[in-house]
């Protein structure tokens, strides 16, 4: 028998693998430290960025190992971080589907969510990060309050801190909307069982709790002015069309006004997710990396879409309210879509960059560099300064920075560890079983890139001009140490 909604769901699948593969040749540099996590778990069953030799930079290691998975299939190439996506998004439509249906009856609000996300400009930015792995499960987050399942509710909270430790924070947040204090304490224990396997691991063998990415993001700071807290404007400046699309939603917060909809639980909940994301991460004064505003955008689409829901449920007779809705529902559907097409048809359908990023240079330019340095340096070490992933990826080579090379580590926990009070006995406890690398190569080169072109060094080796909507006049310079 004929089941047209399982053909529709193939039907989905297929043209939503069309769509993200648009992106494929786009994937920001972020994403090929991923895929050299994944690749290295399956060559040597190493978690680091070479193989053989431990690291701790990966800040997402249920999305690293989600990745090695499909990458044992398919191959750690970009293709597994499209596959990854693929799915992420599939489990993103089914639960926005859901809280649609059990919240009014009708899934018409979760397709328009699920729209306005698939062609959110920000979010698939993302693709090859832990972003969309993220937004999957505080989709699934949501459902699961909706429908009072406490226990997968507590175990997605605890998949959700492992694939990005802030949330925890959500965690907070999520406890103090369960009905019961016993239910409280169950959910708690559940959380912590279902981390405690991870962390313990990245204590003793990784030799810290938290990932080398805390550190080296909190001590960049800001980016001159900018920082997440102010960080949206920066983007903004650089790429308005794109950062205008990506939040194009955030008139429909005025809904909140409404006293129906200001007291829906499950959106008093979401909101207060991006409240204290928002807020958490201010605190920190970390750079504005466009994937951090990951939750602020979800929180906007979901606070819109479902609360045109309510008030369409309590629109009743009024004729002019309802059309209002109608019309809203029908721009919300229009204009995230019509923007993402004018993106892709401004560029053939050949997407060179992400629509939002801010990487020095094209992927291309960047293989370019890591072939040839593949090909002409015969594994010695070379200092870099700049972005490691996709070159580190192609030269298949000892690039050396913070993100693969932890003796910058060894100086730091020294230096924070002496100090007198709370915060030195943490660091402690912290780095108790951190031991520093020692198998690493002798630097012979250095790889230098720039946003500048003014960089250019006397007696350099070889060097590279590059060019993105970012910087627009980059260099890369490889020269002898």
């Amino acid at each position: 028998m004929f089941n047209r909604r399982a053909f529709g769901w193939c039907c989905f699948v297929v043209a939503l693998y069309w769509y993200l593969g648009l992106f494929r040749n786009a994937l920001i540099d972020d994403a090929f430290i991923n895929l050299l996590y994944a690749r290295n778990i399956l060559r040597t069953s190493t978690w680091g960025v070479f193989p053989g030799l431990t690291a701790n930079s990966a800040t997402s290691p249920l999305n690293t190992l989600l990745l090695a998975f499909v990458s044992w299939f398919v191959g750690p190439t970009m293709q597994a971080s499209i596959l990854t996506a693929l799915t992420a998004f599939v489990f993103i439509a089914w639960f926005l589907l859901r809280i649609s249906f059990h919240m009014f009856r009708v899934e018409k609000f979760g397709v328009l969510a699920f729209a306005a996300l698939l062609m959110n400009p920000l979010l698939i930015s993302t693709i090859g990060l832990e972003s969309i792995s993220f937004v999957t499960l505080f989709v699934a987050l949501v459902y699961l309050f909706l429908v009072e399942r406490w226990y997968l509710l507590a175990v997605t909270i605890g998949l959700l801190i492992l694939t990005r430790a802030d949330g925890a924070l959500l965690f907070l947040v999520v406890l103090v909307f369960i009905p019961t204090y016993r239910m409280r304490i169950k959910v708690s224990v559940i959380v912590m069982g279902c981390i405690a396997p991870w962390y313990l691991f990245s204590w003793l063998r990784l030799g810290s709790l938290i990932p080398d990415t805390f550190f080296i993001k909190t001590g960049q700071g800001s980016w001159g002015a900018w920082t997440f807290s102010n960080g949206a404007w920066m983007y903004f400046d650089r790429f308005p069309f794109q950062t205008v699309l990506s939040v194009c939603f955030l008139p429909l917060l005025a809904l909140g006004i409404s006293r129906r909809v200001s007291t829906v639980p499950v959106l008093r909940l979401i909101f207060m997710l991006g409240i204290v994301h928002y807020f958490g991460y201010s605190v920190l004064r970390v750079p504005p990396y466009h994937w951090y505003y990951t939750t602020e955008v979800v929180v906007v689409v979901l606070l819109g879409c479902f609360g045109l829901g309510v008030c369409s449920q309590y629109a009743g007779e009024n004729t002019v309210l309802r059309q209002i809705i109608e019309g809203a529902t029908v721009a919300g559907f229009l204009i995230p879509a019509l923007g993402m097409f004018f993106f892709l048809a401004s560029g053939e359908f050949r997407v060179r960059e992400m629509p939002i990023h801010t990487n020095w240079a094209y992927h291309e330019r960047y293989k370019e560099v890591g072939l040839w340095l593949k090909e002409n340096t015969s594994g010695q070490g070379i200092e870099l300064r700049g972005e490691i992933g996709s070159m580190a990826y192609y030269c298949d080579c000892f690039l050396l920075d913070a993100f693969s090379d932890r003796k910058w580590l060894a100086q730091y926990v020294s230096d924070r560890a002496t100090r007198p009070g709370v915060l030195s006995w943490l660091f402690r406890v912290n780095f108790l079983f951190f031991t520093e690398e020692t198998r690493l190569p002798t630097v012979l080169y250095q790889l230098v890139g720039s946003t500048s072109r003014s960089n250019s060094s006397v007696g350099f080796i070889k060097q590279w001009e590059t060019i993105t909507n970012w910087a627009p006049a980059g260099l890369i310079v490889f020269s002898s140490y």
